[in-house]
């Protein structure tokens, strides 16, 4: 089994033809694999930059990092700890162009009980997020995202701030919220 894998790219060019579309820079990437308190904790860290002049991929630079750490309990053990199957997002953050995507929060996973946790999301200028990050022929159309993110901030949303929303998405026995929006108000409408 391998226990940790750590790969450093200073720079990668993708070219079609003899012209440049896209840059890689700074790419890191690191895996490590470890036992504690007969947990197994897989934890991912990753982070680059990209750049493009012709706009593959519909967007000019962008900024990714990633730390994230994988918890997976003991089958022995799982009904001690409250969850099998743990994912802690310490850091993600997506920037690009004029906009930006920012998420931490634990969720555990347990086939006893449904999803338990929370996420805090912040996003900066939503509409370009969700134009971008979500493909035509998803299953919800990007209407539907810009949707529920404008009714999960709605109180908190001022003239200042238009484009911009911060809200939780908290996972319970009680279901799934959004902000100030519970699954079951999304599915009603």
């Amino acid at each position: 089994q391998l226990k940790s894998f750590n790969c450093v790219v200073p720079q990668l060019s993708g070219f079609l033809g003899d012209k440049e579309v896209f840059n890689l820079a700074a790419v890191k990437l690191s895996s490590i694999q470890e036992k504690k308190n007969d947990n197994n904790i897989l934890r991912i860290k990753a982070s680059g930059d990209y750049s493009s002049v012709v706009k593959y991929m519909e967007i000019n630079k962008a900024h990714l990092l990633i730390d994230l750490s994988y918890h997976e309990a003991p089958e022995n053990q799982s009904e001690k700890i409250d969850f099998e199957h743990k994912f802690d997002l310490s850091n993600f953050q997506l920037k690009f162009d004029n906009a930006a995507l920012d998420v931490k929060g634990v969720v555990r996973l347990s086939r006893s009980s449904l999803p338990n946790g929370k996420l805090d999301i912040s996003i900066h200028q939503y509409h370009d997020v969700v134009d971008t990050l979500i493909p035509e022929d998803f299953i919800f159309s990007k209407s539907f995202f810009k949707k529920v993110i404008s009714k999960a901030t709605a109180n908190e949303l001022n003239k200042d701030d238009i484009g911009n929303a911060n809200f939780k998405i908290i996972f319970s026995d009680k279901g799934v919220t959004v902000g100030k929006l519970s699954l079951m108000e999304l599915q009603a409408d």
